[in-house]
């Protein structure tokens, strides 16, 4: 028994962690869909999907976890050199639905993410039209995030490729890329299963995100530069995220086939223990960050929520202003009012860049 089979307990742990937070940060993201209208948005529509498949895979692999599947079985090696697997039935199953659930979750949320990036770069191009880019962009996307993975799915399940794979997780079951009786690797499963999603994700995320960076940038250049300053870290930081945590298990994938049938190194072991299990599991909790605590618009959403001093003070000014405006003649109040027109509109279009930045916050859309 190895390091991938022997039971780790500070790997279950941090691991545990992890999928606690995607749950928190995914159910957050949703909850701001649900309670809050004005953030109904195209570009959040997709993130709520989003949401709710990372969602999926916190509370898949935390079963997986708590439930610690894998020691379940009983890997021995008989006389002849070969491995033996041996299970009641009913982990079996259970270990089954869980590699269903949480396989399934994963692909979808990866193509989400991938739809998100592509519809910010479809805003780039129709600027003036988000309603009509939404409405003809939502449905083929439901089509490919929730029909690739179900297909992927069924093949793999059908294949008897998802249940028990102590050599591709943190404790829970999974796509199984390195067999556990024969200990080879299949090259084929572990690349159309699940890295050539990843790579081509990986590929047409940064080429996408580039694309608008550089539009951004160009914007910039028109437009004052204290508008861009604090938000061009999102454009950077989407790509570098989803990269970070989703290249461990194409790295593993990568040792196995280099290291044949011979077993990886014991000093790769634990540490790609941490990485796959945490970079599997923590997409939710990243975009809760960026989507949430990063962005003025829905922070101050919770806030008037939340924050009774907020309130008392929100009331207080609108009470002030009333007064200022009841006090001022009509002459004076028509000049204001011209004057903030005018404002407004030299603004706009720094604006409207901002909102497309902000997950296009100002342009709510039915849902």
């Amino acid at each position: 028994m190895d390091g991938f089979t022997a039971k780790n307990i500070p790997v279950s742990v941090v691991v545990g962690i992890t999928n606690v937070l995607t749950i928190l940060g995914s159910a957050l993201i949703l909850v701001s869909y649900l309670c809050f209208p004005s953030l109904r948005t195209g570009a959040r529509l997709i993130l709520l999907h989003l949401s709710l498949m990372d969602l999926v895979v916190g509370l898949a692999h935390f079963i997986g976890g708590i439930a610690d599947v894998n020691s379940r079985y009983n890997l021995t090696r008989g006389p002849s050199g070969t491995n033996a697997v041996s299970v009641s039935p009913g982990i079996e199953a259970f270990c089954k639905i869980q590699a269903f659930v949480g396989y399934y979750a994963i692909i979808s949320s990866v193509l989400w993410t991938v739809c998100l990036s592509v519809y910010m770069y479809l805003l780039n191009e129709h600027t003036r039209r988000t309603v009509h880019v939404i409405k003809y962009y939502i449905w083929p996307s439901y089509l490919g995030c929730y029909g690739i993975p179900l297909f992927l799915t069924l093949w793999t399940l059908l294949t008897d490729r998802l249940g028990y794979a102590p050599y591709d997780s943190a404790g829970w079951c999974t796509l199984i890329t390195k067999d556990p009786i024969t200990e080879r690797h299949n090259s084929f499963v572990s690349v159309f299963g699940f890295d050539l999603w990843i790579y081509l994700s990986v590929v047409l995320i940064t080429v996408l995100y580039v694309s608008n960076t550089l539009y951004v940038r160009f914007k910039k250049a028109q437009q004052r530069a204290s508008v861009w300053s604090s938000i061009d870290y999102k454009f950077i930081f989407i790509p570098i995220t989803f990269v970070f945590l989703r290249m461990w298990t194409c790295i593993l994938d990568l040792l196995y086939y280099i290291y044949g049938d011979s077993p990886l190194p014991q000093g790769l072991v634990e540490p790609f223990l941490y990485l796959t299990g945490i970079g599997d599991s923590a997409q939710g909790f990243t975009n809760a960050i960026l989507f949430v605590c990063f962005t003025k618009t829905v922070r101050d959403a919770f806030r008037r929520v939340f924050c009774l001093r907020c309130k008392r003070k929100n009331l207080r000014e609108f009470e002030e202003g009333t007064q200022i405006n009841n006090s001022q003649p009509p002459k004076a109040a028509a000049m204001l009012e011209s004057t903030s027109s005018n404002i407004a509109t030299r603004n706009s279009g720094s604006l409207r860049l901002k909102n497309i930045l902000d997950l296009e916050s100002s342009v709510p859309v039915s849902s």
